[in-house]
């Protein structure tokens, strides 16, 4: 696919927060900071930047069924997430799989794969540690 650079301040300065910023962000997220530095920026223009980041292969989308809703993350290497199913804090995790066992099982389902991602749900030390002091 053909990347498109658009080189406007809005895109440039969403592109900056997500660069930096390795939380996650959501929509709102990235619209509250960024436009804390460039307040002629709309959410229709974050809409539309994030999109063609998308559609670029820059970014990937998370879905969390609470905290946000869809979250972005600007690593595009291969890689796979801890997601806190308390708060939503979501992490990244490199280590090696091997997929080639997964892909096995899949492809026998008629699936073309062409992108893995491994989501792992628990709860992260701040919730467990919070737990721990409520129950007290």
């Amino acid at each position: 696919m053909e990347k498109h650079r658009h080189n406007t301040a809005q895109h440039a300065a969403i592109v900056k927060y997500l660069k930096k910023n390795k939380h996650h962000p959501n929509i709102i997220d990235i619209y509250k900071n960024v436009s804390k530095k460039l307040s002629t920026i709309s959410m229709t223009t974050v809409y539309n930047t994030i999109d063609i980041l998308k559609k670029e292969g820059l970014i990937q989308e998370l879905f969390v069924s609470h905290h946000g809703g869809i979250k972005f993350d600007f690593n595009p290497k291969p890689h796979h997430h801890i997601i806190c199913s308390i708060c939503g804090n979501i992490v990244d995790v490199e280590f090696d799989v091997n997929h080639s066992l997964l892909l096995t099982e899949i492809q026998k389902h008629g699936f073309e794969i062409n992108k893995t991602c491994i989501n792992f749900y628990g709860v992260c030390s701040n919730c467990k540690n919070n737990e721990t002091v409520i129950r007290r």
